[in-house]
């Protein structure tokens, strides 16, 4: 079994899995009065800040999904693995399969406090996931959900626990508005090292989609004064930045353009195996059609950070990451075809030179190449004016020159090969490209 398939075995069944949004019945309103009532004495008594954790915090059913890790390195690791799989079911529990006992409820798991127990095994936390009610009732989904959230670090605890972050997912996905209310202010409090965490970033992604958008947008603003380059480089934390950017209106997170306007910033991000992915995300979001909402104010940023993407063109393009950036910047519809010809700001020179014999540039040539083709030939995803054809035709006559030019020097190189070979390939559909003695 991979890890994955693991990892999502400890999901209930019936529950959403890879981002399908679990949608439960909305509650009535006398749910919702009920909820208040229950929640309002005591919710203003959770304490006010994260209580710093200490290494013995739930003595031994604190578990990281990071003990999940399966490498052979080390006998060390397998150790690791092997005791973060333990049981915490209590005794009682138990069936004769080490797994939860048919005649298990709720009440009893309640009764004999033992919802944390439950929480971080296996078993029992794909128990809780089945049999937690979906709506608020004013019984059993209300108790349990007070006795989860009703000590902050223990609640975030649980969202960084291997097992327990499925179920405070479950428990987000049936929540409420107070409840929603509630985990936004506990998820607040900690929220740079909860994205950076490898169990707690799938509970922050999902309440980013879940929870109300003035909530969700509560917990992007407190990202706002936080190590950008560290989170959007984090193997975790660049999924957040990206849930982010796809799902909220643009208001919440113009502060990530605006951050990636410093060109030290936008270098660092680009030239990272996550974090290119990140900016690719951000120019998808701000290129949309013009007819959705927000455009003037998406058309704004994208203007700001293509500054710093053309400014920096010949150095992002010849990386082995950012030249991702820069192809998409050239293959992106939309409002991104306006910039796909911008010259350098100071030189006013294009980098086709440099591209040609780079590692990684030669993919953006062959990008431009394909696109050009695809132009001409009306293929376009959208009608072309014949002046836009034009402007392709001349970009790839430009292309075909410089090529010609460096024929000899680019047949010593593979990537220079396969540029040739891209370039007949267009010849052959475009009946455009020089006799074939050019480029042999």
């Amino acid at each position: 079994m991979t890890q994955q398939n693991e990892i999502n075995s400890y999901i209930a069944p019936n529950k959403p899995i890879n981002g399908r949004i679990y949608e439960s019945p909305a509650p009535n309103q006398a749910h919702n009065e009920s909820a208040s009532a229950t929640f309002g004495a005591w919710r203003n008594n959770t304490p006010s800040a994260t209580p710093r954790r200490q290494n013995n915090e739930l003595g031994a059913v604190r578990l990281r999904l990071i003990d999940l890790e399966l490498s052979d390195a080390t006998n060390s690791s397998n150790t690791s693995h092997n005791r973060s799989l333990r049981s915490t079911l209590p005794v009682w529990a138990i069936d004769e399969h080490g797994g939860v006992s048919a005649n298990v409820t709720l009440k009893e798991v309640l009764a004999n406090e033992a919802l944390i127990e439950f929480a971080t095994d296996k078993n029992g936390c794909r128990f809780l996931q089945e049999q937690y009610p979906a709506v608020s009732d004013g019984g059993i989904h209300d108790e349990i959900f007070r006795r989860m959230v009703e000590d902050r670090s223990m609640f975030l605890s649980m969202c960084r626990n291997m097992f327990g972050n499925f179920f405070v997912q479950r428990m987000v996905e049936c929540s409420n508005t107070e409840e929603q209310e509630i985990v936004m202010e506990h998820l607040v409090t900690d929220m740079f090292a909860l994205c950076l965490d490898k169990s707690a970033c799938r509970v922050i992604q999902l309440a980013i989609q879940k929870l109300e958008t003035h909530l969700a947008s509560r917990l992007a603003a407190e990202l706002r004064e936080a190590d950008l380059v560290r989170l959007s480089i984090d193997q975790n934390g660049n999924h957040v930045i990206q849930k982010i950017i796809k799902t909220l209106p643009v208001s919440a997170w113009d502060f990530v353009v605006n951050f990636f306007c410093n060109d030290d910033n936008l270098i660092a991000v680009c030239q990272d195996k996550y974090g290119c992915r990140v900016v690719q995300s951000t120019i998808e979001k701000l290129s949309e059609d013009p007819h959705t909402e927000c455009y003037n104010q998406r058309l704004h940023l994208l203007q700001q950070l293509m500054v710093g993407i053309t400014r920096n063109c010949g150095q992002l393009a010849s990386n082995e990451f950012a030249n991702y950036v820069v192809q998409h910047v050239v293959k992106c519809g939309g409002a991104m075809e306006t910039f796909r010809y911008i010259p350098h700001p100071e030189t006013n020179r294009d980098a086709l030179d440099i591209l040609l014999f780079h590692q990684y540039g030669n993919y953006v040539i062959q990008q431009m190449i394909n696109i050009c083709c695809t132009a001409i030939l009306g293929q376009s995803e959208r009608h072309l004016e014949q002046k836009e054809i034009e402007q392709y035709t001349k970009w790839l006559e430009r292309i075909k020159e410089r090529v010609t030019r460096n024929s000899h020097r680019l047949e010593r190189f593979s990537s220079g090969k396969k540029i040739i070979e891209a370039l007949h390939a267009s010849a052959t559909s475009t009946q455009l490209a020089p006799p074939n003695s050019q480029y042999h």
